[in-house]
């Protein structure tokens, strides 16, 4: 779906069969395409010019034509020369079993289509929450980081009342969001790491931030004393005692929250890489699956303690500032916490004890 489309039904401009995303230690972001075709008449090199063209649209800068069938050697140079590698379904089985270990993924349901399936068919019937499953299956992709972080907060808290929380897909969809959220946080972070490094003072961190998730300093502004304007009539429509006068600046909701993890992340952007990846982990090892046979350190190699501490934090915030922290937070924090005690080798007591403390605020994370 085109952001600015004008038109009052939305449209699919095309599919995509796989969005992959990545980040370099020294955070620069990047995209890869998948795209997967079956028929057997299709032209190879038509897909690999289609795929380009989509490549472009979305920022990406890397992708991959996948067909059942055998692939002319000068197809794949012309595509090659695109950043594009063309493979056969039994040249990409050789391709991916020597790109990653088939230890950590042979058993992982993240990795199994049927999952995905019965995620998605079972999220797109939760009717009062069509919006936020629309957004996060087209919209989001297409958005800017700072943009996607407001929706994601945004889309959420208008279906926080409606939520139930014995409901296991719905639970999965908001963590689903969570994920997403996090990684519009790390493209955020990847894209002011190379600007702001060194920041004067608090004030001056809230300022930059609040100009550049709203679109630059002029329409922060705007949309500043629109909102000033917003507050004030709400005030005098309900005759209100407050006094209009101290009506805060526009800003993300939970906003004192938001600065402390920016700046965590900041000061150590190592420890977000993998934050995206732990939040799909349990989403799909061990909150719609029991999955036991898969272990954080093999689904996700040379994860530390420092990043699921950092993955509280993130969701700690989401959950505050959808307004989902009361009925969510202990379920989630449970997950990570049990993955907190694989990483460092915690028994069942200290486990225990740490839950605790966390659904009382008080454990201490780094």
């Amino acid at each position: 779906m085109f952001p600015q489309g004008s038109s009052r039904r939305n449209f699919e401009l095309t599919d995509i069969d796989v969005v992959a995303s990545g980040v370099t230690p020294d955070l620069c972001f990047d995209r890869i395409l998948v795209d997967c075709k079956t028929e057997r008449r299709i032209s190879a090199i038509n897909r690999a010019f289609w795929l380009k063209g989509v490549m472009k649209h979305i920022g990406a800068h890397r992708g991959y034509v996948v067909l059942n069938r055998q692939i002319q050697d000068d197809h794949k140079l012309a595509a090659q020369s695109m950043r594009i590698t063309m493979l056969s379904e039994k040249e990409f089985e050789v391709f991916f079993t020597r790109m990653i270990s088939p230890k950590s993924t042979a058993k992982m349901k993240m990795f199994d289509e049927r999952s995905w399936h019965y995620y998605e068919e079972n999220a797109r019937n939760i009717k009062f929450a069509d919006k936020l499953y629309r957004y996060r299956k087209c919209e989001f992709w297409l958005d800017s980081p700072e943009k996607s972080i407001r929706q994601c907060i945004y889309k959420t808290k208008s279906i926080a009342a409606d939520f139930v929380v014995s409901q296991k897909l719905q639970t999965a969809l908001i963590l689903d969001t969570v994920t997403l959220f996090s990684l519009s946080f790390l493209r955020l972070a990847a894209q002011l790491f190379h600007l702001y490094l060194i920041p004067n003072n608090k004030q001056d961190m809230d300022a930059y931030l609040k100009a550049h998730l709203y679109g630059g300093q002029d329409d922060y502004s705007n949309y500043n004393e629109m909102y000033r304007i917003a507050k004030k009539l709400e005030f005098e429509t309900q005759q209100s005692t407050a006094n209009s006068v101290g009506i805060p600046d526009l800003e993300l909701p939970e906003w004192s929250i938001f600065l402390k993890v920016f700046r965590q992340v900041v000061e150590n952007p190592n420890r977000m890489r993998d934050v995206p990846r732990i939040f799909r982990f349990v989403l799909f090892e061990r909150l719609l699956y029991d999955n036991s046979d898969v272990s954080v350190e093999n689904a996700i190699p040379d994860v530390s303690s420092n990043s699921v501490s950092l993955a509280l934090d993130l969701l700690e915030y989401f959950l505050k500032a959808s307004n989902l922290y009361e009925v969510l937070w202990s379920r989630l924090n449970t997950y990570l916490l049990g993955i907190l005690g694989e990483i460092e080798n915690f028994d069942t007591s200290e486990t225990i004890e740490l839950v605790d403390r966390v659904d009382h605020g008080s454990l201490p994370r780094s």
